[in-house]
C-alpha cells in the first residue's frame, strides 16, 4: 500500500512514542520537552512569565522546552540557547509563547506565534557567554501585564536579596521530570560574576525548562510595574557532587549588562512585515499596518500537507513550510493517522506493521488521504510519473490519481515487487533485478515494444530481446554480428545486434545466430532450434539442417543426403559421384586405381586410400560385392580415418546444438 509505505517516513520524522500521542495530539507534549521550578509552588499568577513552546510537523504541540517573560506586547525576554537550540529545530515558524498554568494543554491558556528571534550577536553557546535574546511575536498580546527590564548592575549590596522566579521547568532535574506546569519560588542572590549574577539551591532553585525565564526583584516603593527583571536564567552548574545537577549553583544572565541592547530593539524602530516579508509565513500575510496576519497562509488539506511531508525527505526547513501552510483542521487528521500507527501498530515491524495499519487505520488515512480515481490505464500513470522531477511523492500520486482502481493497483502491485526484490541491489544490477524477478508485474503494467526477433521494431543501437513467454522488448545491444562469439549471461547490453540471439553451439562456445519463433522465420535449409532458450520454447535460433549428420550444413555441401559427399573428402573413384562437391565425378582416377569396391575390401596398407563413406549394398554388376563374405566390411584403420574426418568436420561446421 502506497500510503502506508510513505507514511514512514512521516512517522519517523514525528519522532515520537505511544504515550505522546492521545486523543487531541495537539494537546500532548514529549516528556524529554516537559521541564518547573524545584521547590517551588504551583503559580496561576504572573501572567507575562509563559513558556516558549514548540511545535513539529508531522506530529504537531511539542510542549514548552523553555520560559520567557513578555515586556513589550510583541516582544518576549528568554535565553539565547533556547532559540538557538542543537539538540532539537527551533524556528520562528515552529515557536510559540504559551501564556497559562500548565504548557502540557495547549488548550488551558494560550499560544502567539514568533516570527523573528534575536539572540544576542556574541552569544556563544560553548562558553555560555551572553545568553540572553528576545522573541519577536506575529502580533501583539492583549490584556496581559509586561514587565521591566533593569537597567542597572548587579552590585555587593544586592548579595542575600531574595530575587523571585517563576518557570515552566522540571522538579526533578536527575529524571527530568515533572516539567510544562508553571511554578515559582523565592531563591537568594550570591554574588556576581562578569556580566553573570549566580545563587545556591538551598530549600529551591530554577533548573531544566526554566531556561529563560526571569529572575524578578521588587523595589521598596513597591509603585505599580515595580517588579524588574534583573536576570534570565542560564544554566545550572552540576559541580557540587550533588545526584541532582540543579541541586547546585544557579547562574542567571544579568539584564541589567544588556539593557542598551534590549532599548534598542524594544523601543527602537520595531520590525514590521512592510520592510521585511520574511517576518511572515507568506506574503499574503503582510497587511497595511505591517503586522502579520498568518492564517492566511494556511491552505493545504491534510493529503497535501501529507505528501509535501513526504517530500521533504527529513529536511526540517522544508517540513516547516509544509507544516506553516497546513490548515489546523489538516495538522489534527494526520495526528489522529499517527496516532492511530503508535496506538494500534507500534509494536509491529516490517510486512506486519503494514498489515496491521491496512487492517487498523484505513479509516483516518481516508480522512487525510481519500481515494482518487481517473480514467488512464497503468502505462498512463507509468508515463506520467517519468516526468516527476527529484523523486516527488506529491507528482508521484498526482500521476496515480489519474488512473482507474485497476490501473492503480497494477502499477501498486508492480512497485511493491521493485521495493521487495530489487531495493537493495547495486544501481548496475537494477534494471537486470527488475526484469528477472518482476518482469511479470512490470510487462502487465507497461505493455513491452511488441518487437520481432527476427529484427525490426528497436531504435539503432537496440536489439530485440525474449523476456517472459510471449513477450519480447528492446534494449540496448553491443551490436555482434552474425556468427560472433557472445555471452548468453551477460543481459545488459546484449551483446547481439537486432535479430540475433546468442545460442551455445557443439564448438563449446555461444555464436551471435539469427532469431526466429518458427522455421518460417529461417532459411529453407536451416530450421528454428528452439533450446536457445531454456525459459520460452517460442524463441529460437537458425541453425543450419544436416540431414546425413556429417558436420556439414545442407547448404554447404552438394548432397545432404549421403555422407558420403561433403567437401572435406577425398574423391572415391569410379563410384559416379561427386565426393567432394568439386563439380566433378571420379577426377584425377586412371585405370590402375582400384574402384571402390575394391578399396573397401582391401586390408589397410599405407599405399591404401583414405577415403570415407557408405558401403554400397547392391551388386555393381560386374560381380563384385560391397561386402564379400571372406572379409570385414571395412579395415579398422579406415574406419578410425573416416571418423576422424567426421569429427574434424565437425568441429569446424557444425552449428547445431548438443
Amino acid at each position: 500500500m502506497r500510503t502506508v509505505t510513505a507514511l514512514i517516513i512521516v512517522v519517523a520524522l514525528s519522532a515520537c512514542t505511544a504515550e505522546n500521542l492521545g486523543e487531541a495530539p495537539e494537546s500532548t507534549s514529549l516528556a524529554t520537552a516537559q521541564q518547573p521550578i524545584i521547590g517551588g509552588e504551583k503559580e496561576s499568577g504572573w501572567k507575562g512569565v509563559g513558556a516558549v513552546t514548540s511545535t513539529y510537523p508531522g506530529y504537531g504541540y511539542m510542549g514548552s522546552h523553555c520560559s520567557g517573560t513578555l515586556i513589550a506586547p510583541q516582544w518576549v525576554l528568554t535565553a539565547a540557547h533556547c532559540v538557538m537550540s542543537d539538540d532539537m529545530p527551533v524556528e520562528p515558524e515552529l515557536t510559540r509563547f504559551f501564556i497559562g498554568p500548565n504548557a502540557n494543554d495547549p488548550y488551558d491558556g494560550t499560544l502567539h506565534w514568533a516570527d523573528s528571534f534575536y539572540p544576542h550577536p556574541k552569544y556563544n553557546p560553548n562558553k555560555i557567554k551572553n545568553d540572553i535574546a528576545l522573541i519577536h511575536l506575529a502580533q501583539p498580546v492583549e490584556g496581559v501585564k509586561t514587565y521591566d527590564w533593569y537597567s542597572g548592575s548587579i552590585t555587593q549590596d544586592m548579595f542575600g536579596l531574595e530575587a523571585f522566579y517563576v518557570g515552566y521547568g522540571v522538579t526533578n532535574g536527575k529524571t527530568n521530570s515533572g516539567g510544562g506546569v508553571k511554578r515559582s519560588a523565592y531563591v537568594a542572590i550570591s554574588g556576581a560574576q562578569g556580566n553573570l549574577y549566580y545563587s545556591e539551591f538551598v530549600d529551591a532553585g530554577v533548573c531544566f525548562g526554566d531556561s529563560g525565564g526571569p529572575g524578578l526583584l521588587q523595589y521598596e516603593d513597591e509603585e505599580l510595574n515595580s517588579w524588574y527583571v534583573i536576570g534570565v536564567n542560564s544554566f545550572v552548574g552540576g559541580m557540587g557532587g550533588t545526584q541532582d545537577p540543579c541541586k547546585d549553583t544557579l547562574y542567571h544572565t544579568s539584564v541589567g549588562e544588556y539593557s542598551d541592547w534590549i532599548d534598542s530593539h524594544v523601543l527602537g524602530e520595531q520590525p514590521v512585515c512592510t520592510d521585511d516579508l520574511s517576518l511572515c509565513w507568506c506574503d499574503e500575510a503582510c497587511s497595511e499596518d505591517g503586522v502579520c496576519d498568518n492564517e492566511v497562509c494556511k491552505t493545504t488539506n491534510c493529503k497535501e500537507y501529507y505528501y509535501c511531508l513526504v517530500d521533504c525527505h527529513y529536511d526540517s526547513s522544508c517540513t516547516k513550510e509544509c507544516y506553516i501552510t497546513a490548515t489546523d483542521e489538516a495538522k489534527k487528521e494526520l495526528a489522529q493517522v499517527l496516532y492511530c500507527y503508535y496506538q494500534f501498530c507500534g509494536w509491529f515491524e516490517g510486512e506486519d506493521w503494514d498489515k496491521c495499519v491496512e487492517l487498523s487505520c484505513q479509516d483516518p488515512i481516508a480522512a487525510c488521504i481519500p481515494p482518487v480515481f481517473g480514467e488512464g490505464t497503468c502505462i498512463d500513470i507509468y508515463t506520467c510519473t517519468q516526468e516527476c522531477e527529484d523523486d516527488s511523492y506529491s507528482c508521484q500520486m498526482g500521476c496515480m490519481e489519474e488512473g482507474t482502481e485497476g490501473a492503480q493497483a497494477e502499477m501498486e502491485e508492480m512497485r511493491e515487487c521493485m521495493e521487495a526484490q530489487c531495493d537493495n541491489v547495486d544501481s548496475a544490477d537494477y534494471y537486470s533485478c527488475l526484469l528477472e524477478q518482476c518482469g511479470e508485474e512490470m510487462y502487465k503494467c507497461v505493455p513491452s515494444s511488441g518487437c520481432s526477433m527476427t529484427g525490426g521494431g528497436c531504435l539503432f543501437g537496440d536489439a530485440c530481446y525474449p523476456i517472459l513467454d510471449n513477450i519480447n522488448d528492446c534494449f540496448p545491444s553491443e551490436d555482434f554480428e552474425l556468427d560472433a562469439l557472445c555471452d548468453p549471461n551477460v543481459f545488459l547490453p546484449v551483446h547481439c545486434a537486432d535479430g540475433m540471439v546468442c545460442a551455445p553451439m557443439d564448438d563449446g562456445f555461444a555464436h551471435c545466430m539469427p532469431g526466429c519463433n518458427g522455421d518460417h522465420d529461417c532459411a529453407p535449409e536451416d530450421f528454428c532450434d528452439f533450446s536457445a532458450f531454456q525459459d520460452s520454447d517460442k524463441v529460437g535460433a537458425c541453425l543450419c539442417r544436416d540431414e546425413d549428420g556429417d558436420g556439414w550444413c545442407m547448404a554447404d555441401e552438394c548432397d545432404d543426403s549421403s555422407i558420403l559427399v561433403n567437401p572435406s573428402l577425398g574423391e572415391l573413384c569410379f563410384d559416379g559421384i561427386d565426393n567432394d562437391c568439386d563439380g566433378e565425378i571420379d577426377e584425377n582416377c586412371g585405370p590402375d586405381e582400384p574402384e571402390v569396391q575394391d578399396v573397401l575390401s582391401q586390408d589397410a596398407t599405407p599405399d591404401n586410400h583414405s577415403v570415407v563413406g557408405n558401403i554400397p549394398n547392391e551388386d555393381d554388376g560386374d560381380g563384385c560385392s560391397a561386402a564379400p563374405n571372406n572379409g570385414p566390411a571395412a579395415p579398422l584403420p579406415l574406419l578410425v580415418t573416416l571418423l576422424a574426418l567426421l569429427a574434424l568436420a565437425s568441429l569446424g561446421r557444425n552449428r547445431r546444438r548438443t
